[in-house]
C-alpha cells in the first residue's frame, strides 16, 4: 500500500505551457519549481473523490559554472485514501501520461513517481527512536530506449489548457471516462503513438486500434441478433455432417457484425466532421490499408494496393489523424476548435498539405487491374 495522501506525479513538460529547451542537461542539485510569470498559477479539477491540481512553473537547476531554467507543467493528484501501487498506476498514472501523449503528440513515459507520506505530529517520535516503521516502495525505471530525447513539438500541441479555456474541467473528466472505455484498444493505441515502431507493424496496429475503438464507442450490427440467429439456424440445417456443421457454426457466429472495412470507413468519415477531406473517398483509404494489412498478416499475394515507403507513412499518419479527430469529438471539443488544434499541430507536414490540396482521403488506385478486382470507390 502507498502511504496516506497526497500522492504526486510530475507530468511531462508542455501539458499546460510552453517549455523552453534547456541549454544544458538538467542537474538535480539545487532544483526547485517556482511560479510562472504567464499563465495561471494553478487549476484544480475534481474527479469523484480525487483531485488533480495542474500548475505551470519554472524548474531551476545549478552546478558549478552552470545554471539552467526550464518551463514545467505539473500535475499533482490527491486521493482521499491510500491505494495499492498497481491501482495507482492503472487509475491515475496511466491516464495522465496518455493524456500528455495525446495532447502533445510526443512519446511520453512516467520517469519518476513520488509518494508523500503524511505523518501526524504525534507520530514524529517514531522516527526519533531509531526504529521507524518499515514501508515498501516499488521503484519503476523506464527502459533506456524510451528515455530518448524526441524532437521538440511542444509549440504545436494538439490541445492545450489555453485552447480549452472554461471547458478544461469537463475535458479532463471526460478523458478519464473515455480512457476506461478504451480498455485494451487504449494499450494498442498509445503503444503505437508512444513507442518507436517501423511502418509495417504500425499500420497493422493502427488498423486493429481503429476496429477496437469503433467497437467501444459506436458498435453496431449489420443484421440484428434475432434475424441473424434465425438465418444461421436455417443455413446450418442444410449441413448434414455434424463436424462440418460445427465448423460453420463457429464461422457464422459473428457474421452479423460490421467488418473491419466498415469500421475503418466509419471512423475516417466521422473524422471528416473535423477535417472535411476525410469525408470523401474514405473507402479508398480503407481498401489500401486493409490490402496492406492482409499482405503483412496473411502473406497474401502482393497487389497494386499494397503500400510501401512514403505512401505507407502517409496512410499511417492519416489513421492517427482520424483517431485524434474522433477522440477530440468524444471529449466534447467542437469541430471548429478541433480543426484549429489540428491545423496548428500539423502545419507544414507534407501529408497534411497533400490531404488539404486533393480534398479527399486517398487518391485513385494505381492501376486499372486493381480496380477490376471488385474494388469500388465508397
Amino acid at each position: 500500500m502507498l502511504g496516506s495522501p497526497p500522492d504526486d506525479l510530475v507530468a511531462p513538460r508542455g501539458l499546460l505551457g510552453r517549455p523552453q529547451e534547456p541549454k544544458q542537461s538538467e542537474c538535480q542539485c539545487g532544483s526547485g519549481v517556482q511560479a510562472s510569470r504567464d499563465g495561471p498559477a494553478q487549476h484544480t479539477v475534481r474527479l469523484g473523490s480525487a483531485e488533480i491540481e495542474f500548475s505551470v512553473g519554472e524548474r531551476t537547476s545549478s552546478e558549478t559554472h552552470v545554471s539552467t531554467r526550464e518551463r514545467e507543467a505539473i500535475a499533482r493528484v490527491t486521493l482521499d485514501r491510500a491505494v495499492p501501487f498497481e491501482e495507482w498506476l492503472e487509475r491515475w498514472v496511466e491516464p495522465l501520461v496518455r493524456l500528455a501523449t495525446f495532447a502533445t503528440r510526443q512519446p511520453v513515459v512516467a520517469s519518476s513517481i513520488s509518494a508523500l507520506l503524511k505523518i501526524d505530529a504525534g507520530d514524529a517520535s517514531e522516527f526519533s527512536t531509531g526504529e521507524p516503521e518499515r514501508r515498501q516502495v516499488q521503484i519503476v525505471q523506464p527502459q533506456r530506449r524510451l528515455r530518448r530525447r524526441s524532437r521538440l513539438r511542444w509549440e504545436r500541441m494538439l490541445v492545450s489548457y489555453a485552447a480549452l479555456g472554461q471547458e478544461f474541467d469537463s475535458f479532463i473528466a471526460r478523458w478519464w471516462e473515455i480512457h476506461g472505455r478504451l480498455a485494451g484498444a487504449g494499450d494498442f493505441l498509445f503503444g503505437a503513438l508512444r513507442d518507436p515502431m517501423s511502418l509495417e507493424p504500425q499500420l497493422v496496429t493502427l488498423a486493429s486500434v481503429i476496429e477496437g475503438y469503433h467497437r467501444a464507442f459506436d458498435d453496431g450490427l449489420a443484421v440484428c441478433d434475432d434475424d441473424h440467429e434465425a438465418i444461421t439456424r436455417r443455413m446450418l440445417e442444410t449441413v448434414e455432417d455434424a463436424e462440418r456443421r460445427e465448423l460453420y457454426s463457429r464461422r457464422l457466429r459473428y457474421a452479423n457484425e460490421l467488418t473491419q472495412h466498415d469500421r475503418l470507413i466509419a471512423v475516417v468519415r466521422r473524422a471528416g466532421e473535423v477535417i472535411e477531406p476525410l469525408k470523401n473517398k474514405a473507402g479508398r483509404l480503407a481498401q489500401v490499408v486493409l490490402a496492406t494489412r492482409n499482405y503483412f498478416v496473411h502473406l497474401e499475394k502482393k497487389d497494386p494496393r499494397v503500400l510501401e515507403g512514403a505512401r505507407l507513412y502517409e496512410a499511417n499518419q492519416l489513421l492517427i489523424l482520424a483517431v485524434q479527430c474522433n477522440l477530440l469529438l468524444e471529449l466534447g471539443v467542437t469541430p471548429q476548435r478541433a480543426v484549429a488544434g489540428i491545423e496548428h499541430a500539423y502545419m507544414g507536414e507534407p501529408f497534411w498539405r497533400d490531404l488539404r490540396k486533393r480534398g479527399y482521403a486517398w487518391p485513385k488506385l494505381p492501376s486499372l487491374e486493381a480496380r477490376q478486382r471488385d474494388v469500388a470507390d465508397v
